[in-house]
C-alpha cells in the first residue's frame, strides 16, 4: 500500500514540565489515516522525550493559524522541516 508523510503537530509537556508544541512527520496509508493511527504513531515517537496529555493536529485538520506559526518558526521542529508544503488533499480523500 502507498504511504504518504503527514505532518502532525502535538501539544504536550517537555521533561521539565513546560508546555511545548512539537512537529513530527508520520508515514501512513489512507486506511491508517482514516482510522487515526497517525496520532498513535506521533505519540509513540514523542514518548520518552515528552509527556502527556497529548493533543494532536495533523496538517489536514489543523487550524491555519497553527500551520502559520509552525512555518514561522514559533514551534519546535521548524528548522528540521523548513521545506514543508501542504500534502495534496486528494491523497486524504477516502
Amino acid at each position: 500500500m502507498k504511504k504518504a508523510k503527514i505532518l502532525v503537530i502535538s501539544f504536550c509537556y517537555d521533561a521539565s514540565g513546560s508546555p511545548v508544541a512539537v512537529a513530527t512527520w508520520i508515514s501512513v496509508t489512507k486506511k491508517e489515516y482514516a482510522e487515526g493511527y497517525h496520532y498513535e504513531l506521533a505519540e509513540a515517537a514523542l514518548e520518552g522525550d515528552y509527556e502527556g496529555p497529548f493533543v494532536h493536529f495533523d496538517e489536514v485538520e489543523a487550524p491555519s493559524w497553527l500551520l502559520d506559526e509552525w512555518q514561522g518558526g514559533s514551534l519546535q521542529g521548524f528548522k528540521k522541516n523548513r521545506a514543508w508544503k501542504p500534502f495534496p488533499r486528494e491523497f486524504w480523500d477516502i
